[in-house]
């Protein structure tokens, strides 16, 4: 009988990289269900969450006028200001430049219509946010008040607005500059009159809920997330990203960014005020507008109450948040290695502007990857290499310990030990490269400089699927000969199996971004002239080196 057909399916190899193989998928699949729950599982309703009673906006607490104030209001034109509160029919200031367009609205100085006018939808229209519906994104508020705050407008430069609402004794004026060649606006409010009453102020940041299609975790909607986003905490730097549909049980305290969006856009708050704000994420399972709103609280009475705060409302890009401010940049999640991430895309950026197209850039940056870990990738091939060349030796021992399995792992420890092989050394060295490869993945999902850009022929979206699935076949072929040509110690039964491995990979990620599977096709050709090197006769060198 021959050593073949006593070679047990599992040996220790075998056995290692299946266990290693199932602890880096398992532990990828629990995080991405932490994160996108909604992605593997039945969709959770989502629960509002309720401020401290006195931030709550409740009929009781709603401020409403006396009868005998009717009386007393002086008309002029569209505006009355009344003993009480300015009144006033709602009208709209727009603001256009190169970069975006909005109307701000008497209500509230709330942002409607807004176009990012340098971006497209996926069916290339001129791309909208935040949302039309309710209350405005930026709208101001008083504490304990549900109807909108009436603002008398006026226009005070091409960059400048301002507003003014008497309420119950107070005068709210709110001043709004427009950043020139930005997505930023940077806003003062000031409250003065008898504020003995004033309990706070709000802010609401609201967003149109898309429909979500399912295209599994491996596909180009697995990034397409709508999320809200805060930075929060006074002793320490805290982060969450929350998606629209899970239910948020807490409110946030001492918020320093608040931000809401999808995969390539945001809209953030940045708060530049002493008073640091209370957030409540909110999606309600019967709305078709996610809100984070903001409660900047009056905690010492005063004469005049300040708010300062910055706004943003444009793209994730690192280039442009980190010029409106540095800190927007923890918006972008390139999950647990974003430190790693946030390197390569910088690395990315600058082989754009060596070779003027992303999809150049993103084989170059492949190449430097695969490079750089070309160590790690040798000390695995000089592992797998020692273990082919003593695998006669293991299946003897197999062989004459086939009844004791104690003394065959004894013997089998020994012969690794006199050869001063690991048996695991051709794992750990890839596992090694999974960080720089994991960020790689976010970096090339996420980046928005992908979003909409052509690479060669086909290819006319580095962000969304390959139209014909060239890449993926191609990503597919790669694999299957990187399989047939790495040295291996498997019985055929083992081998046939992986042979199949690769086929299935390419079906599962057929329908990931253009830009990844570029980069997973480049690297596996890589890998296949790195295996044709490393493998071919002169072995003593491969060792040596």
């Amino acid at each position: 009988m021959s050593n073949n057909q006593n070679q047990s399916f599992l040996d220790p190899k075998t056995i290692s990289a299946i266990i290693l193989s199932a602890l880096v998928f398992l532990g990828w699949n629990a995080w991405m269900r932490t994160k996108y729950p909604h992605l593997t599982n039945d969709v959770k309703k989502a629960a509002s969450v309720e401020m401290p009673k006195q931030n709550v906006e409740s009929e009781e607490s709603q401020v409403s006028l006396p009868q005998e104030t009717a009386s007393t209001i002086a008309k002029s034109g569209d505006v009355e200001i009344g003993m009480n509160e300015t009144v006033v029919n709602e009208e709209f200031l727009h603001f256009e430049d190169q970069r975006i367009s909005f109307d701000i609205s008497s209500k509230g100085m709330g942002l409607k219509n807004i176009q990012l006018k340098k971006y497209k939808d996926r069916e290339m229209n001129t791309l909208h946010a935040g949302s039309n519906e309710g209350t405005l994104p930026f709208s101001t508020n008083i504490m304990g008040r549900s109807s909108a705050l009436n603002f008398v407008l006026s226009k005070k430069g091409d960059r400048l607005f301002e507003g003014v609402s008497e309420v119950n004794g107070m005068r709210v004026i709110k001043i709004m500059e427009i950043k020139e060649d930005s997505y930023s606006i940077d806003t003062v409010l000031k409250v003065d009159g008898h504020l003995e009453n004033l309990v706070g102020v709000t802010t609401e940041l609201t967003e149109k809920i898309h429909p979500k299609k399912s295209g599994g975790m491996l596909s180009a909607d697995r990034f397409n997330i709508q999320e809200f986003f805060v930075d929060y905490g006074t002793d320490k730097d805290e982060r969450k990203h929350i998606v629209h549909d899970e239910a948020n049980n807490l409110p946030y305290s001492n918020v320093n960014i608040a931000a809401i969006g999808s995969q390539y856009f945001t809209m953030a708050l940045v708060n530049k005020s002493d008073v640091m704000p209370k957030a409540d994420a909110v999606t309600k399972a019967d709305s078709e507008v996610a809100s984070l709103k903001l409660y900047f609280n009056m905690l010492n009475k005063s004469d005049v109450f300040n708010i300062h705060y910055g706004s943003y409302i444009g793209p994730k890009s690192l280039n442009i948040l980190e010029a409106s401010n540095e800190n927007l940049v923890k918006i972008i999640d390139y999950g647990f290695f974003g430190s790693i991430a946030r390197i390569l895309q910088r690395v990315l950026e600058f082989f754009h502007n060596y070779t003027g197209n992303w999809g150049a850039a993103i084989i170059l940056l492949t190449l430097l990857v695969r490079f750089l870990v070309l160590p790690t990738a040798l000390s695995s091939y000089k592992s797998m290499k020692n273990m082919s060349k003593i695998n006669p030796l293991l299946k003897d021992i197999k062989e004459r310990h086939k009844d004791d399995p104690n003394a065959r792992n004894q013997a089998m420890m020994q012969l690794y030990k006199d050869h001063k092989i690991n048996p695991v050394g051709g794992c750990l060295p890839t596992l090694l490269q999974l960080p720089v490869f994991f960020a790689l993945y976010q970096v090339l999902g996420q980046s928005i400089d992908l979003y909409q850009t052509p690479f060669i022929f086909w290819i006319h979206d580095l962000s969304a699927k390959d139209p014909y699935y060239v890449l993926p076949v191609l990503m597919g072929i790669t694999m299957l000969v990187q399989t047939k040509i790495s040295p291996s110690t498997m019985d055929p039964a083992q081998a046939k199996i992986m042979m199949i491995m690769p086929v299935v990979f390419a079906f599962m990620m057929a329908n990931l971004p253009s830009g990844l599977t570029l980069y997973i096709f480049i690297s596996g050709l890589f890998g296949i002239f790195q295996q044709l090197y490393f493998t071919r006769d002169r072995e003593a060198k491969v060792v040596k080196a």
